[in-house]
C-alpha cells in the first residue's frame, strides 16, 4: 500500500528516494547523473521483453535536416528489425536517437557498412 507523505517531505530528493525503496528491499539504480537516461530512458515505459535475439543498442546523432533520418532508416537491411526507437530532437542542429536493432551475428558487419555510409554519428554501442 502507497504511502501518503505530508506536505514538505523530502522524499522527492532522490537520495531519499533511492534510500527509502532500498528499505523497502527494491533494487535501485539511480540514474541521476547519466546523461542517456536524461535524453531516452526516463520517456519508456515498457514491460519486459521475452528477450529480444541479438539485439545492438546504439545511440546516434545525426543534422536537423529533410530527409537525413528517412535516408538512415532506408540504409538499413528490412532484414533487421528496430526493436527500440527513441528520437529526440531539442531544436538544435543535430537529432538523436536511442534505437535497439535485432542484427544476427553474421550480419554486423554488413550493419557496420550500412551506418558507415551515411554522415550520422555513432555515439555510443552496447
Amino acid at each position: 500500500m502507497p504511502k501518503i507523505l505530508p506536505h514538505g517531505s523530502t522524499l522527492g530528493q532522490p537520495d531519499n528516494t533511492v534510500a527509502m525503496l532500498r528499505e523497502q528491499g527494491y533494487p535501485v539504480l539511480d540514474m541521476s547523473d547519466n546523461e542517456l537516461a536524461k535524453l531516452h530512458v526516463r520517456y519508456m515505459v515498457d514491460g519486459r521483453s521475452p528477450g529480444p535475439q541479438d539485439e545492438l543498442i546504439f545511440r546516434f546523432q545525426f543534422p536537423e535536416r529533410p530527409g537525413a533520418l528517412l535516408k538512415f532508416l532506408n540504409g538499413l537491411s528490412t532484414n533487421w528489425n528496430i526493436s527500440l526507437f527513441h528520437y529526440r530532437n531539442h531544436g538544435a542542429d543535430y537529432g538523436r536517437i536511442l534505437a535497439g536493432i535485432q542484427v544476427p551475428a553474421s550480419e554486423r558487419l554488413q550493419l557496420r557498412w550500412s551506418i558507415g555510409g551515411t554522415r550520422i554519428s555513432v555515439l555510443g554501442r552496447k
